[in-house]
């Protein structure tokens, strides 16, 4: 009878790892929402910074409307390398940056607490990455001075990282 407990227990156990490591897709929208609300500027409102999951693969996007940006003709390069991409886009007071990855290629999250020239405080979220030979660390500035949020934010990005290997 022991046996057997145990031979159910060791079924059940990974199963229900493998379920704590999946995310919902409400899960999913809440973490993003938060993340969208963080990564803004409130000191720019006409700057958007949207972060966009698309199974997982990584989108973050940084538009502002009223960039100081002067040129004769608009300008538009990208490239796309692997599971990495990005793009920029220049007109006439407009700016806009894509950046995208694939969550397989992160080896590492983690934060560091900041200060800006103002003496403003907040976060960065690192992003380390492996593709290839080369190693690429993405930073975004997390607009929070509560460590505990964002301390929770990279534990369930670690937990969405570990559901796309």
């Amino acid at each position: 009878m022991k046996l057997l407990f145990l031979l159910l227990m060791s079924l059940l156990v990974p199963a229900g790892t493998a379920a704590a490591q999946t995310m919902s897709a409400t899960d999913r929208q809440a973490l993003v929402r938060q993340l969208n609300h963080l990564l803004h500027d409130p000191r720019k409102p006409s700057q958007e910074v949207k972060l966009e999951l698309s199974g997982c693969h990584v989108q973050q996007t940084i538009r502002d409307t009223k960039a100081d940006v002067q040129m004769n003709q608009p300008v538009a390069v990208s490239v796309s390398k692997g599971s990495s991409d990005w793009a920029v886009n220049l007109d006439n007071g407009r700016f806009e940056l894509k950046m995208g990855f694939d969550w397989q290629d992160v080896t590492a999250l983690s934060y560091v607490p900041d200060t800006d020239d103002d003496g403003r405080r907040s976060y960065e979220l690192r992003v380390k990455r492996h593709s290839k030979n080369t190693d690429i660390t993405t930073t975004m500035s997390l607009y929070t001075t509560d460590e505990a949020v964002v301390k929770d934010l990279v534990r369930r990005l670690e937990q969405l990282r570990r559901s796309c290997r």
